[in-house]
């Protein structure tokens, strides 16, 4: 007699998994311009201030559990992302 097998929930895939590095920093950086704080985006490199304005312009909206989980894996340390 085959026996009955409970159907376990399945691991949740993280909402970011398929997010670039760039599009999670937009999206940080748009929070935090959101939130009231200044950045200063004129000390970044022309191209990059560039691809940043394009990242910020091209995000949609984005729930909350997506930028808790982005905001969650941020580097302790900036330079990680050199």
């Amino acid at each position: 007699m085959p026996q009955d097998i409970d159907i376990l929930d399945p691991v949740p895939v993280p909402l970011t998994q398929d997010m670039s590095t760039s599009t999670k920093a937009a999206i940080v950086v748009r929070f935090l311009m959101q939130e009231g704080t200044e950045i200063d985006l004129a000390t970044l490199p022309t191209s990059l201030q560039a691809d940043l304005t394009r990242e910020i312009a091209d995000l949609r909206l984005i729930d909350r559990a997506t930028l808790a989980e982005v905001i969650e894996k941020l580097p302790m340390n900036w330079t990680a992302l050199d």
